[in-house]
Formats: structure tokens, C-alpha cells, sequence
């Protein structure tokens, strides 16, 4: 179905309702205000469960047909908007192109054996390779070239990166010479009961991974990071390491706070081949835990599978305790059984309604992710819709399953 054609109507009826996070911070041009509609169109019954998770920060984009079974239809999208004139969509996904190329990931068929054999056919795409790992490539292509990349035996998927996600809160780091904030959160684990027994973490190696370390050096400055507790920081990313966010000064903070004798190491990432490198990194170096406290979503059905969890994996072979953050979005999200009793393609939510509520408290935007239990490799599809209060659709996400 293309942007403009008809849909059948959902059945409304009694709308559960999600409020989503009050954000402020909006970098999507287009705001939404009020009352919005979810539905999920299903082409196919044999699907049972699947979950919803509402978050603020963007908008679902694109109402045209994909044209490559190979590339994710929001880079097709991208690309026709961009061949006709027009960047509207762009701020929408948070794409940025750097000369007319776009940050991709492509997934090699038969994995990490083929990568560097695919790498020279990518080039001479004009592709510029940034990293690989794990049967996956990070590169910006050339919009024009998606095709013809996508075209290349060994290329099984051409997609957008992932990327992870943190719960935003606010940092507090004291002046130089002021004492250190010791996190009210060690006393309520019990840390303090460790610290006497002089459990400290001596000759440990913790590796924080996350999206940002924003003032890390107030917070060197101000003690919360002593000096010589940390062995290494490392970026990724082509953002620099004290940017983005201070989430992950914050985990850090903590990390010392609970063990102030583990040397820390320090690893900002930006996808799931940044995590990829970060934790092979973390194996060579011997690390002993590390610290992960974000979530990716549509990566799995929750269960252990997909390409982040398999990424875990490897550190748990290796030896390593991974620590990880849950339950952030337990107030957001919606689980259940993929049900269509009426038959008439649309999924149910609870009591035969078709449709979820969602409520946005203020002009903001919202982000919508809808998984299946249909890993790895998806046999059925469903479309999600973002409709206003009156039932006009707003958005639509399409892609081919």
C-alpha cells in the first residue's frame, strides 16, 4: 500500500491509553499534540505475541512502496525524497547524509567470513567503509548505489543501524574541592555492608559501555572520578567521547561509587557494530564486568536472540559478568497475543479493540516500535499506524517483513 491509498477501519471502541515520557528536548520539526491512535495491520495469522513500546524523541515515516527486498524501505523513502528535492524526512529519522551518502548497515551473508571479501565490491560503489564486525558492515553509501550494493551476492540486508537507548535523568557534579556525591543507591544495595568487609574492587576491570561521557571531566575535576581509576576511554563513534549525553559519566559515577578499586574503562558507542567492537575490545583486555545500562529495541522478541544478545553472548563466553539495565519501560509498553477474531486484518488488542491510545501531554513527538515473536528471520508482516483522534492516518511504517 502506497501513501493516500484506503486502509480498512479499525474498530476503536475502548482505548486503552499510554502517556509517553514528557521530553522537551525534540530535535523532530513536526510536533504532535493530544491524543494519537495505534493500529497494527496483519497480513498473515500465525504470529502469537507481540509488543508494542511507546517512547518520545521521534515519529514513525513513510507511506510508499518499497522497491529492493533487500534494503529497508525507509532508505528507498529516503532516497526518493532526497532524487526529488525535497529532506523533509530526514530530521523524521534523525538521518544525517554526508555527501549524499547514508550511515548503513549491511548484513553479510554467511557472516564474519565474507566481510572483508565484500569490502573492495562496496568501494568500488563508492561506499566508505567505517568498521566491520561480526558479519556486519557500518558504511556510508552513496544513495544513488543502494541497489546495486544491495544487488551483491554477499549482501543479505541493507538497513539503518541500530541504535541503543538510555533513560535521560539529571546529573549533579560538584565544584573542585567540594566532598564527592556518594550515590544514595550503594546504601540500598547494601554496598556499604561490602566496604567494611574491605570489598572495594580491588584488581577488578569494569568497562562502562554507553551513549555519552558529557562532563566527565567536571566529574574528574570534582573527584566523583578520582584520578587513576580510569585505564582507558575509547569512542566509537565519530562524535567524541565527552559528547552526546552524561548518562554515561552518571553510570560511572556509580560504578566507582560501589567499587572505588575497579579501574574503569570507558567506551561510548553509537549501533550495534560500535558494541560489537567495544566488547571484543573488552575480551582483549581482560576485562571482568561490564556495565550496559541501555536498551535496544526491535533488535529481538526479548528472548535472548538477535544480533545485540549474541554480541552479550560472546562476553559471557569470554568470562565476562555483563551487567545490563531492565525495566525502563515497563509503564510504556504493551505485550500480548496477536489475535484477529473478526478476520478483517487488523490485530486486537484487548475487548476487540483494534486500536491502542496514546496521550502526549504537551506538542512533542513519539516513537512507536512494534516486535514479533517471528525471529530470526520474519515469515509473516505487519504494518503499524499512527492515526490522530479523528482516525486520519499520520504515519505509517511499512516495512517489508
Amino acid at each position: 500500500m502506497k501513501g493516500g491509498d484506503t486502509y480498512p477501519t479499525p474498530n476503536r471502541g475502548i482505548l486503552p491509553t499510554f502517556d509517553t515520557y514528557k521530553e522537551k528536548n525534540s530535535v523532530i520539526n513536526t510536533y504532535l499534540h493530544g491524543a494519537m491512535v495505534i493500529c497494527c495491520l496483519i497480513t498473515l495469522k500465525s504470529i502469537t505475541a507481540f509488543i508494542l513500546v511507546f517512547l518520545s524523541a521521534c515519529t514513525l515515516w513513510g507511506q510508499t512502496a518499497p522497491d529492493h527486498p533487500k534494503v529497508e524501505d525507509v532508505l528507498e523513502e529516503l532516497f526518493q525524497s532526497v532524487e526529488q528535492g525535497g529532506q523533509q524526512g530526514l530530521s523524521h529519522m534523525g538521518i544525517q547524509l554526508q555527501e549524499g551518502k547514508v550511515r548503513s548497515v549491511i548484513e553479510v551473508v554467511g557472516g564474519a567470513v565474507n566481510v572483508h571479501e565484500l569490502v573492495p565490491s562496496l568501494i568500488a560503489l563508492g561506499a566508505r567503509v567505517e568498521s566491520t564486525a561480526s558479519g556486519l558492515i557500518k558504511a556510508l553509501l552513496p544513495l544513488e548505489q543502494l541497489d546495486k550494493i544491495a544487488d551483491l551476492p554477499k549482501v543479505r540486508y541493507v538497513r539503518r543501524p541500530y541504535a541503543p537507548f538510555v533513560a535521560q535523568g539529571r546529573m549533579e557534579t560538584r565544584s573542585a574541592g567540594a566532598d564527592p556525591i556518594v550515590s544514595e543507591a550503594i546504601s540500598a544495595v547494601g554496598g556499604t555492608l561490602f566496604h567494611s568487609a574491605n570489598l572495594l574492587g580491588y584488581g577488578i576491570r569494569v568497562a562502562v559501555i554507553d551513549v555519552g561521557f558529557a562532563s566527565l571531566s567536571y566529574a574528574e575535576a570534582a573527584g566523583e572520578l578520582p584520578a587513576g581509576i580510569i585505564a582507558e576511554i575509547k569512542d566509537y563513534t565519530d562524535g567524541g567521547g565527552q559528547s552526546a549525553t552524561a548518562h554515561g559519566t552518571a553510570i560511572a559515577e556509580i560504578v566507582h561509587d560501589m567499587a572505588p578499586r575497579a579501574m574503569l574503562y570507558l567506551m561510548k558507542i553509537g549501533d550495534e557494530v560500535d558494541l560489537a567492537n567495544a566488547v571484543a575490545d573488552c575480551i582483549a583486555q581482560d576485562v571482568d564486568i561490564v556495565v550496559h545500562s541501555a536498551a535496544w529495541f526491535n533488535t529481538n522478541f526479548g528472548d535472548g536472540t538477535g544480533v545485540v544478545a549474541k554480541t552479550v553472548d560472546r562476553a559471557i563466553e569470554a568470562g565476562i559478568l555483563w551487567v545490563n539495565a531492565a525495566g525502563n519501560m515497563a509503564q510504556q509498553h504493551w505485550l500480548g497475543p496477536c489475535r484477529d477474531t473478526n478476520g478483517n486484518g487488523w490485530v486486537e488488542f484487548m475487548d476487540g479493540s483494534e486500536a491502542l491510545q496514546v496521550k502526549v501531554a504537551e506538542a512533542n513527538d513519539i516513537q512507536v516500535f512494534l516486535t514479533w515473536d517471528d525471529w530470526p528471520a520474519a515469515t509473516q508482516d505487519l504494518d503499524l499506524f499512527l492515526l490522530d483522534s479523528a482516525g486520519n492516518v499520520l504515519s505509517v511504517s511499512q516495512n517489508r517483513q
